[in-house]
């Protein structure tokens, strides 16, 4: 997938010019499911809004264009294969004690 281009710079994004709902949108739109899952920025648009703070949506969308992480991209790797590789993973069973 190609690049995508920044829509805003640092100066811009950290301003009050751009809202904590507009990054949000353009990263859901835009950055690879593990990334948002590994930001916490997965979910319904008003909840992420209400949950997120301005400083750590400029540092995750610098984060995705230094990362490479689109949709598409090698960052970008289906949750559906990370959930089925995770409960395939098992711990030793426990040793039963005896009374």
């Amino acid at each position: 997938m190609a690049e995508i281009d920044r829509p805003w710079d640092d100066a811009t994004i950290a301003s009050e010019q751009v809202g904590k709902k507009d990054v949000i949108q353009f990263l859901q739109a835009n950055a690879a499911q593990r990334f948002l899952a590994d930001q916490k920025l997965q979910g319904s648009l008003k909840n992420v809004v209400k949950t997120s703070k301005k400083d750590n949506l400029v540092k995750a969308y610098n984060e995705m264009f230094a990362k490479k992480a689109f949709k598409g991209s090698e960052y970008d790797v289906p949750m559906e294969n990370v959930s089925t590789a995770t409960a395939a993973l098992t711990l030793g069973e426990k040793k039963q004690k005896k009374n």
